[in-house]
């Protein structure tokens, strides 16, 4: 805990005396945020955390900036624990590098693609920071090299160099198995006897009964093998900015290739089976190829993503079962069989894309709609659902108060079977802006559905939250 306290300490010395010296800029903010299940009033977040950024520019041919997170985070049934201060960013910018026009960006940095509102199918190059499930749009920074050429005032190209491989980070506290696979055997999956055995009641796939799921994270080498790359491409056309653009690299979400299962135990009268299974988990690499555009016509904002996903090989779950007249003890004739899985296709990519708009009326409430075919974690074309979201708000009283009460939207898991597939989401805000670097905002998580959506699982953590922000 001492050493917590020391670099702590460090950073705050950091903070005068940066202010004490010429050219250099520094700014932040402080951000408590409490959430609590409002169906048993546990705690469900008690998070506090302090951004400090620092920059410095010289002489307009570099700029160096800098983002340190310092932070509280306090998850339920878990004690209280203090995270080592975390450089989210750091990088230096150079201008006009080699020739005119020609910017290199190096660094731990973040690289933001994609112009719909939060939630980008082209933003992939950072992995997603799913820590917090309800910060969308919130990405890892990266190690990268980041050149960016402007050939004229509304056109850029761009080139990025991902030395490391970096893995999504899941969600934690009550949401920590929200992402995690779910094992089952194929729908070929067999258990028969043998040619010239006695015929038995054998527990079938139906009846099979996952105790426990171990995961083992197979991890890219630290290989030049293993880097990703990527280029972009942009151009503005009757007001209406363009982008294509293209990389190849891993997927920052793992899937199982390889699955052990070994028997606990079976019973036979109630036709169950007990097992646990060790997956091996192995992180897919895919081409992508993106477009985007946004722009605004006759004061309505518009905007759209498109990214083709294409994988680099097939992707396969292995399925190894023991033996079960070894565990009966004797030769009772039984014969397992499990086929491969195919998890991803060579030869079958998926689109996932987002259309969206927004508009300030003259009694100044603002409209913002969005259409979404695919949320992040969702990939393969089987897996992906429909997002129909919305955020209504007004600034009232001077501006002091902004209210949110139509925010969410609804999920679609089956149409043709809408009833028993289908999430609804509302999520109400207010906010109360005291200053200009304050603001205080209080809400509510409403969640109700049914099926198997990823979301449908929350539903028992439906919270109300307040958050305060002050920037500085």
């Amino acid at each position: 805990m001492k050493k917590y306290g020391l670099l702590t300490s460090f950073i705050f010395y950091f903070i005068y005396t940066s202010s004490q010296s010429d050219g250099i800029q520094w700014k932040g903010y402080l951000l408590p945020d409490y959430r609590i299940n409002y169906n048993n009033g546990e705690w469900l977040w008690n998070e506090n955390r302090l951004s400090l950024q620092f920059g410095k520019t010289f002489e307009e041919r570099a700029k160096i900036t800098t983002d340190i997170w310092v932070r509280t985070l306090g998850l339920p049934n878990e004690q209280q624990w203090i995270k080592i201060p975390e450089i989210r960013e750091a990088k230096i910018e150079i201008f006009d590098f080699l020739f005119p026009k020609l910017d290199l960006s190096i660094g731990k940095q973040r690289i933001k693609w994609g112009t719909a509102d939060k939630i980008n199918p082209t933003d992939n190059l950072n992995p997603h920071d799913l820590e917090d499930i309800w910060d969308f749009g919130r990405h890892k920074p990266s190690d990268a090299i980041w050149f960016k050429y402007y050939p004229s005032d509304k056109s850029k190209l761009e080139a990025v160099f991902l030395p490391l491989f970096q893995s999504i980070q899941m969600p934690i506290g009550v949401y920590s198995n929200l992402l995690m696979p779910k094992f089952s055997f194929p729908d070929s999956f067999s258990v028969s006897p043998k040619p010239g055995y006695p015929p038995l009641q054998l527990p079938n796939k139906i009846g099979i009964i996952v105790n426990n799921i171990a995961t083992n994270y197979l991890y890219p080498t630290l290989n030049i093998k293993n880097s990703s790359f990527a280029f972009r491409a942009s151009q503005q056309i009757f007001e209406i900015d363009f982008s294509a653009s293209y990389n190849y690299g891993y997927d920052g979400i793992p899937i199982p290739t390889k699955a052990f299962v070994e028997i606990d135990s079976i019973n036979f009268l109630q036709k169950r089976t007990y097992i646990n299974v060790t997956a091996l988990l192995d992180y897919p690499k895919f081409h992508r190829i993106g477009f985007d555009f946004t722009g605004n016509i006759k004061g309505i904002g518009i905007w759209g993503e498109a990214c083709l996903a294409i994988p680099d090989k097939n992707y396969i779950l292995k399925t190894y079962t023991p033996d079960i007249n070894q565990i009966l003890g004797f030769d009772a004739g039984i014969i397992t069989e499990v086929p491969d899985s195919i998890i991803f296709e060579k030869n079958k990519p998926w689109i996932k894309y987002v259309l969206g708009s927004d508009y300030t009326f003259k009694n100044g409430i603002y409209a913002n709609i969005q259409y979404l075919h695919g949320f992040l974690h969702e990939r393969g074309s089987k897996e992906l659902n429909d997002y129909y979201l919305i955020r209504i708000e007004k600034n009232i009283f001077d501006n002091k108060i902004k209210i949110s009460p139509i925010s969410g939207g609804i999920v679609i898991n089956n149409y043709k079977d809408l009833n028993e597939n289908y999430t609804f989401m509302l999520l109400p805000e207010f906010t109360y802006f005291p200053n200009g670097n304050t603001e205080l905002t209080i809400g509510a998580k409403i969640i109700d559905g049914k099926g198997q959506g990823t979301f449908n699982s929350l539903k028992k953590y439906d919270e109300v939250f307040a958050r305060i922000k002050y920037s500085f």
